[in-house]
């Protein structure tokens, strides 16, 4: 099999980001990403690499030096720089590919599971003339409403395929070209490829391999398709990045210990219905959908602060309700569940009206019922120990979702540690940088609580119709308590469809990536 790889894009998305070299040669897990790609063809020997000249020649590149020490077999070619996408590069360099192999052209930036042997067998044991790598169903990437190339099949047969765009409104359901590219010989790969650029079929006057494959449909030759489990995209920054962002949390998770117990309660509010859930079909309600084989209610409650005290808000109008309060039981025996049989005002007024009844002048964390914390306790208590600190925000930066949807998060202005306001819903300046509120709160006294959840009522200042204990922290400092911010290592947000899905794809994904320290038997 020859493997050619076009890589002369300029990467311009990522030089607009700040980057200093083309994609490929970033590094993910401490290989350049052009080695992933190299790795996902064992065995083979014969690889073309189609770059572009100025990266040759360029020092602070050192690209052939690199190419020639990761793939010492291969062949570089050089070709001058263009616009007219990957199917004009393979052209340039069309008489370097020879005419005995079969040909897969494969993109510079992206990673996937498969098995390469496998796929070899039945694309041979088919006689397909070409075949197209794809994935289907929930993918990260998917959520983005990033465009792909897609397929539509009968039977096993690819009858027709484009390029960014979907054939439906539902493109999850579809099945998405990866970017890796199958050819049963040079003449049938060159003589395709003559043909789109004669009938300039391209994308904003970009050439795609993808479309090679049209004339082949059109003139019914055996084009099929192979599905992948799981691909890995980081074609763009923002993919990238969300991936670094996944990979780390990963890395964490086998960190997590139990924390010593602290005096004090722990609340975790559960009463909600998991609306989200239900409409994404769902039908296990919120809470007591597993992650590595325990309810998320409970992974919520051991990833927060370990108090002597738990509390946990139920309501009994949930079906789960009975449910819930056994799984509660059996992991927290000496919890005291808190039944909420009406509906409130927001999660202010619930937690307020089961904390008149507690000790006010125990203090208390306010814990998410669908959020897992990466924290350091020493860091915590040293926040939390100082004669300033009344109330505590628990945060973090740069969360891929909030800066997606910034209306869905509350906001901090900050100076250091200490706050000087929240904004609810509605985003501050900079939302790459600015901290996000994670929903657990923590407060010396709920007392602290109470007076700041009452001036919050007294001045009528709701949210989408509730009370937010996001906002109750403005009424906080101008109560005149010290508000300050803790910044977690890391979270792992669970509280929407999205986001569990998410979860659940990368916690599988870097189970099997021998390349990644993350196991799920050291999983949370």
């Amino acid at each position: 099999m020859q493997i050619v790889i076009p890589m002369v894009g300029d990467s311009n998305r990522f030089k607009k980001s700040g980057y200093k070299v083309p994609k490929f040669l970033l590094k993910i897990n401490n290989r350049y990403i052009i080695e992933h790609v190299i790795n996902l063809f064992p065995g083979e020997k014969n690889f073309l690499f189609i770059c572009n000249k100025k990266h040759l020649s360029s020092k602070q590149f050192n690209l052939t030096r690199i190419l020639k020490k990761i793939c010492p077999s291969g062949k570089i070619v050089g070709i001058k720089p263009h616009e007219f996408g990957p199917g004009y590069s393979i052209l340039e360099a069309i008489d370097k590919i020879n005419d005995k192999e079969p040909i897969i052209i494969n993109y510079c930036d992206f990673n996937c599971f498969w098995s390469y042997k496998n796929f070899k067998k039945i694309v041979r044991k088919k006689n397909y003339d070409g075949c197209v790598v794809v994935y289907k169903d929930f993918h990260p990437s998917t959520i983005k409403n990033n465009y792909y190339a897609y397929i539509k099949e009968i039977k096993q047969k690819v009858v027709s395929i484009q390029e960014k765009r979907p054939f439906t409104k539902d493109p999850v359901k579809e099945y998405t070209s990866s970017g890796t590219y199958y050819f049963k010989n040079k003449e049938i790969l060159e003589k395709n490829l003559r043909e789109i650029l004669k009938k300039k079929i391209q994308i904003n006057g970009e050439y795609y391999v993808s479309m090679i494959y049209k004339p082949l449909i059109k003139n019914n030759m055996r084009v099929g398709f192979y599905k992948i489990d799981f691909f890995c995209q980081w074609g763009t920054p923002d993919d990238f990045n969300e991936y670094k962002n996944w990979s780390e949390k990963f890395e964490k998770i086998k960190k997590i210990k139990k924390k010593k117990k602290l005096d004090g309660i722990l609340l975790i509010p559960a009463a909600g219905k998991g609306m989200r859930f239900i409409k994404d079909g769902f039908t296990t309600h919120k809470p007591l959908i597993e992650i590595s084989k325990k309810p998320i209610l409970i992974q919520s409650i051991l990833t927060h602060p370990n108090y002597k005290n738990l509390n946990v808000i139920l309501s009994n109008k949930n079906k789960s309700y009975n449910k819930l309060n056994q799984k509660v039981k059996k992991y927290f025996p000496k919890s005291k569940i808190n039944i909420l049989n009406k509906h409130t005002k927001g999660q202010a007024i619930t937690c307020l009206e089961i904390l008149k009844k507690e000790n006010t002048k125990l203090p208390i964390t306010i814990g998410s019922c669908d959020t897992g914390l990466i924290y350091n306790q020493k860091k915590f208590l040293k926040l939390y120990n100082k004669l300033d600190t009344d109330i505590i925000v628990w945060s973090t930066t740069g969360h891929i979702e909030s800066i997606r949807n910034p209306k869905q998060f509350g906001w901090i202005k900050a100076n250091k540690d200490k706050i000087n306001f929240v904004s609810v819903k509605k985003p501050l300046k900079n939302i790459n940088y600015d901290p996000i509120i994670l929903g657990t709160f923590t407060f010396k006294k709920i007392e602290y609580f109470i007076n700041s959840v009452n001036s919050m009522i007294k001045r009528k200042a709701l949210v989408n119709n509730e009370f937010y204990i996001d906002t109750c922290i403005n009424d906080a400092i101008k109560l005149g308590y010290n508000c300050k911010i803790f910044l977690v290592d890391d979270y792992l947000p669970w509280g929407t469809p999205n986001d569990y899905k998410t979860f659940k794809y990368w916690q599988k994904y870097f189970n099997l990536w021998k390349n990644h320290p993350y196991t799920i038997k050291n999983s949370i």
